[in-house]
């Protein structure tokens, strides 16, 4: 397998492919950097014009246990904004846990009838704002601004659609 020549924000690396991770939406490349000699973690949709160089080489084991592993314990885009997410659903943890797709945070039973979904996020707050509407059951926002603010901004979205006379 010939390692590819990765232009990420207009630096250059010779990569040594070892996994292709989908973790929180995102696509991840882990792969030995042979100008480092060390181990990097490439966000996919920031990887520009990959080329194959030709030279082969043999494909070393991960530096973790799985790929999916190591990208969990390296976050890369420390640029992009975290916000928590804090909600109390007014719904059992078995209903709940199947309807979220890839959940927004951890889920935790308070009782037979409730959770809480709580956890960090790093994408945007639309995303864990739409799912949240779509389990058509209450809940409750704590201490989470950004999520409070998309949901609003949904809520505007939605009465406007059905010309703005809120019930």
């Amino acid at each position: 397998m010939p390692p590819l020549l990765v232009d990420e924000e207009e630096a250059v690396a010779i990569a040594e492919p070892a996994g292709l991770v989908s973790m929180r939406r995102r696509w991840y490349l882990v792969a030995r950097d042979r100008k480092r000699d060390t181990w990097r973690v490439f966000r996919v949709e920031r990887v520009e014009r990959p080329l194959a160089t030709g030279i082969r080489f043999t494909p070393r084991p991960p530096p973790a246990a799985t790929s999916a592993e190591y990208v969990a314990g390296h976050r890369t885009d420390w640029g992009t904004p975290m916000f928590r997410v804090s909600v109390t659903i007014d719904a059992p943890a078995g209903e709940i846990a199947g309807r979220l797709g890839e959940s927004p945070g951890e889920l935790t039973a308070l009782d037979t009838g409730t959770c809480r979904l709580a956890g960090s996020r790093d994408d945007s707050p639309q995303w864990p704002a739409q799912r949240l509407v779509g389990l058509d059951v209450d809940f409750r926002v704590h201490d989470s601004p950004e999520l409070s603010a998309a949901l609003l901004a949904l809520a505007a979205r939605a009465n406007a659609a059905v010309g703005g006379s809120l019930v």
